[in-house]
C-alpha cells in the first residue's frame, strides 16, 4: 500500500471513522410539519428564511434557547454562502494540481497529533484550495509534511430552526423522512398516525409498511412458520420487531 492511502486511512481511524463532510458529522434529519422561519446566527437571531412545511433537512448541531426551547442547526440546500477558512492538508502541491476540479480533499482544522485528539476534517473541492507558505513536519507520521492552506468555497447555508416546528430523528437521513411523509400522504393516513410514525413510534397492530415508515429498513430479517401462522422478526440496532401474519405483535 502506498504511503498516502495508508496515512489517510490512519487519519480516518483517528477521526473515529465518522463520516466527515463540509459541515463535519451530520447528526440526523429534521422534517418540518409547519411553515416556519429559520435564522442564520442562532435562535431568533440574524437573517431569517422561510422553511416550508414537509421539507427535510440534515441536522449538524443543536442548542437550547434561554427559554429552554430546543433548536436545531440544519443545512439549507437552496440557500448558499461563501465559506472563507483555513486548515491543514498532507497533500503536496503536485497532488493538489493533479486532482479534478470538483474532486474534494480532506482539510483538517488543525494538525493531527494523536488519536487522543480527534480533529475535524472538511471535504473541500480541490479547485478552491490555495496553499500557503507555512509547513510543519509531522511528529507522528515519518516523512509526512503538513501544509497550511486557505479555501474559499460556496456552500449551502446553515440556519437554526425551532424544534417544535417539526420532527427530529437522530441518525436518519432527511431524504428518508421526506419519502416516508410523501408515501403516507399518498395513502391518506390521518394526521395522528402520521405524526406517531414520523416520530419513530410503533405499536401492536401496525403493518410492516407502517413500521418501515417509522423505523426504516431493518438490519436483519428472520422468518418461521408454525402451522398457519407466519412469524417474522425485524431486527434494528436498538429494537426487535415481531410480526404475526404481517401484524406487529411486539416490539422489544
Amino acid at each position: 500500500m502506498h504511503k498516502k492511502p495508508l496515512l489517510l486511512m490512519v487519519l480516518w481511524l483517528m477521526l473515529g471513522g465518522v463520516s466527515q463532510t463540509l459541515y463535519g458529522q451530520q447528526l440526523g434529519g429534521f422534517l418540518t410539519h409547519v411553515n416556519t422561519y429559520a435564522y442564520t446566527n442562532g435562535p431568533e437571531n440574524g437573517g431569517r428564511y422561510l422553511l416550508a412545511s414537509g421539507n427535510g433537512f440534515a441536522v449538524v448541531d443543536s442548542t437550547s434557547a434561554p427559554d429552554g426551547t430546543l433548536w436545531y442547526q440544519v443545512i439549507h440546500p437552496s440557500r448558499t454562502q461563501i465559506l472563507n477558512e483555513s486548515g491543514w492538508i498532507t497533500y503536496t502541491p503536485a497532488e493538489i494540481t493533479a486532482k479534478k476540479k470538483d474532486e474534494t480533499l480532506p482539510v483538517f482544522s488543525e494538525i493531527v497529533k494523536s488519536s487522543d485528539n480527534p480533529v475535524e476534517a472538511r471535504q473541500i473541492p480541490a479547485k478552491d484550495i490555495r496553499l500557503k507558505t507555512e509547513t510543519e513536519p509531522s511528529g507522528v507520521f515519518s516523512g509526512v509534511v503538513w501544509r497550511r492552506v486557505a479555501y474559499s468555497t460556496k456552500v449551502s447555508r446553515l440556519v437554526w430552526v425551532k424544534g417544535t416546528a417539526g420532527v427530529y430523528r437522530p441518525g436518519r437521513q432527511p431524504s428518508i423522512l421526506f419519502i416516508a411523509l410523501k408515501e403516507m400522504a399518498e395513502k391518506k393516513l390521518d394526521s395522528t398516525l402520521r405524526t406517531r410514525l414520523l416520530n419513530g413510534v410503533v405499536k401492536p397492530g401496525d403493518s410492516p409498511r407502517e413500521v418501515r415508515w417509522a423505523l426504516g429498513d431493518p438490519s436483519g430479517v428472520q422468518g418461521t412458520k408454525e402451522g398457519e401462522t407466519q412469524l417474522i422478526v425485524w431486527q434494528y440496532p436498538d429494537i426487535e420487531i415481531q410480526f404475526e401474519n404481517n401484524i406487529l405483535k411486539s416490539a422489544k
